[in-house]
């Protein structure tokens, strides 16, 4: 219903400017509008993968919050009368909370600067230091923690990579179809989390394990927004 109210007045009020009319549809064409050659357009290609990385920690992080709470803190022994489930939406405030300032701190000093990577690589390390807390401690406040530096660095990466990818997308005339291949490594990483994150976390290494893997992921694609060229 939220949805609804929110995109209605869009929907409704919005104009947009004069278009030409588009080419019939043809079943080919939009499949193969799908494909995004790497060889010709590499910025856009490790955009992409840069943010299938870092998007997958967050997938892995946020997914098993709930189980890591239960399992490794002990949350409803601490907090006896509370359940797993009320922890994890104190958990999710935080991490609304700390996304805030971040995120509209680094948008604007990317903005005043005209660099986008720095902010992205700071993002996604904010966010492997997330992890990698969880992966030494196991407390209550710990996972506060956690959560506040996960929420800052996806505030950070989120608020300017997607700033970022507009100056990358390989032609003015596919711009939608583009963001739309640009939003399939969300897709990609929130199929792929689960994954990749039950068979470690069930492993003899558990939850250190599985938020290493997180923190690795969020490090190698802060890492490989340097391999953009064409914006700073």
């Amino acid at each position: 219903a939220l949805v609804l109210v929110l995109i209605l007045p869009f929907g409704l009020l919005a104009r947009e400017p004069h278009a030409e009319p588009c080419p019939p549809f043809s079943l080919r064409d939009f499949a193969r509008g799908f494909w995004v050659s790497p060889r010709r357009h590499p910025d856009f290609a490790w955009a992409w993968l840069s943010r299938m990385l870092i998007t997958l920690t967050l997938a892995m992080g946020i997914g098993y919050l709930q189980y890591f709470l239960r399992d490794a803190v002990h949350y409803e022994s601490l907090f006896p009368g509370s359940t797993v489930e009320q922890g994890v939406v104190v958990l999710v405030a935080v991490f609304t909370l700390g996304s805030v300032v971040p995120t509209l701190l680094a948008g604007w000093l990317s903005d005043r600067s005209g660099r986008r990577r720095p902010a992205v690589f700071a993002g996604g390390l904010t966010m492997a230091l997330a992890a990698l807390v969880l992966t030494t401690a196991t407390s209550w406040g710990s996972a506060i923690a956690a959560a506040a530096l996960l929420g800052a660095g996806y505030g950070m990466f989120v608020a300017v990579d997607q700033a970022m990818v507009t100056q990358l997308l390989p032609a003015d005339a596919d711009r939608g179809k583009d963001l739309g291949i640009i939003s399939l490594s969300n897709s990609a990483s929130n199929t792929l989390g689960p994954v990749i994150a039950a068979p470690l976390v069930t492993s003899a290494g558990g939850y250190p394990l599985m938020y290493g893997v997180a923190a690795a992921f969020a490090v190698a694609g802060a890492t490989l927004v340097w391999r953009i060229r064409s914006v700073r």
